[in-house]
This record gives structure tokens, sequence and C-alpha cells, in this order.
């Protein structure tokens, strides 16, 4: 009998250990699974992050042209929208990125987004030797020119390649998690009718305020006349859209 007992005793100590070991693989596998969860939601969050804009950036903005136009047209504005084919400067990093490229040819009017990450703000400090003002507004210039049709590079070299196109009528700004945003105005730009021909491409200039007055500026191409992936399409706007005394 004194053996039985000892044999059913030997029987539970032997069934103990594989609970045990049971619980520190389920423990693994749980701690794992979060790890994995965790990867993956920050993954998404900064993928959304990414593509997003605020409500003040992604739709039109009414400034006293573009109300003028819509009192005039009675809403009919026929705006076009367009995605950008290169949204950030090749040449010095993607520091900003640019899009919501919109445009209203009755109003000759050029809308867009800009907008850079906040911990990059010491990068632009220090790459620029700056301290950028907490007026986001005041940090920048913004300066937006077409392709001068009439320059042959190494043929005069008075000829500018960069020819400045319309007036910065507004420049909106907003923050939002990481960016900084700013919707940038541009009146007086006619893309088939300037006074040097039908604009081939739009790029705008970002410089840096404080800094010497030759420093080269951050520049995105933000228009490209026939590129079949950034064609144009009509704009809708949406029920919010519309000037702010109507």
């Amino acid at each position: 009998m004194e053996d039985l007992e000892r044999y059913g005793d030997y029987n539970e100590y032997e069934d103990d250990a594989p609970k045990g070991k049971n619980k520190v693989v389920l423990l693994l596998k749980i701690l794992i699974a979060a790890v994995c969860i965790t990867v993956i939601g920050l993954f998404a969050f900064r993928m959304i992050m990414f593509n997003y804009y605020p409500d003040s950036m992604d739709k039109l903005y009414f400034n006293d042209t573009l109300t003028a136009f819509y009192n005039k047209t009675e809403g009919d504005i026929d705006a076009k929208t367009k995605a950008i084919q290169y949204p950030y400067d090749n040449e010095k990093g993607t520091t900003f990125y640019a899009g919501n490229f919109f445009y209203v040819g009755g109003a000759q009017q050029v809308q867009f987004s800009l907008r850079y990450n906040k911990t990059l703000s010491s990068e632009i400090e220090k790459k620029w030797g700056v301290t950028l003002s907490d007026n986001l507004a005041e940090s920048f210039t913004f300066v937006l020119y077409r392709n001068n049709p009439n320059f042959v590079k190494g043929e005069d070299p008075d000829s500018e390649m960069f020819v400045p196109i319309g007036t910065l009528d507004a420049v909106v700004t907003d923050t939002s998690m990481t960016y900084n945003y700013f919707k940038l105005v541009f009146d007086g730009v006619d893309l088939d009718a300037d006074t040097l021909g039908a604009v081939d491409w739009l790029s705008v200039a970002i410089y840096v305020n404080g800094t010497e007055s030759d420093a080269d500026p951050y520049r995105i191409a933000v228009y490209e006349r026939g590129s079949s992936s950034t064609l144009f399409k009509d704009y809708e706007l949406s029920g919010e859209e519309k000037p702010s005394d109507n």
C-alpha cells in the first residue's frame, strides 16, 4: 500500500513539471504577440501620420481673390487638384514634403500644403545656424518659381533657369502630432497664359529666415505639365468649403 501511495506521489510530481513548462511557454508567446502587435501598431500609426493632413491643409482656403471669384461664379469655381510627382527635395533629403495641390484657373490661383516633422526643427537649426521662431510663418520665406523657356544652359550667363511667378497672399499654419504644416496660397498664377508662355513646371523654394542671402533653399517641384501620373482631376467642394461670409 505504501508503494502504491509513493507511486501516486511520484506521478503527481512528474505531472507538475510539464504544467510549469507550459506556463512559461504561454507567457513567452503572449510576450512575443504583445511585442508584434505593438510594432505593427506603431508602424501603422506612422504610415497614417505620414499621409495625414489636417482639414485646414487638405481643403481650399478662401482668401479675398478666391472669395470674389466664388461669389462671381455662384460657387462654380472649377477647381482642379493633382498629385505631386516628387513631393520632397531630391537634393537636400526629405525634410519638407508637399501635397494637396489645387489650381483655380479662373481666379489665377495655386494652393498647396507643406509639412515637416517637428523632430527635424533642431536639424534645420543646426544645418543653417539659426533659431526657428515659435511663429511658424516667421521662420521661413516661400517663393514660387516657374521654368524660364528662354533659358539655355551655358548660352547666356545672365539668364535664369528659375523665374518667380505669382504673389504669396496667405500662409496658414497648423500643427498635429509630430508635424508642422503650412498652407500656401499664391495669386496671379496662370498656367496656360503667363507672359512667358505656358508654364511647364512650378517649384517652391523654402528659405530659412536668418540665413545668408545666397543660401541655397529647399526646393520642391509641385507641378509638371503633361505628367501622366499626376494629371489634374476635378475637385468637388465639400459642404464646408465656402467663403466665411457665405
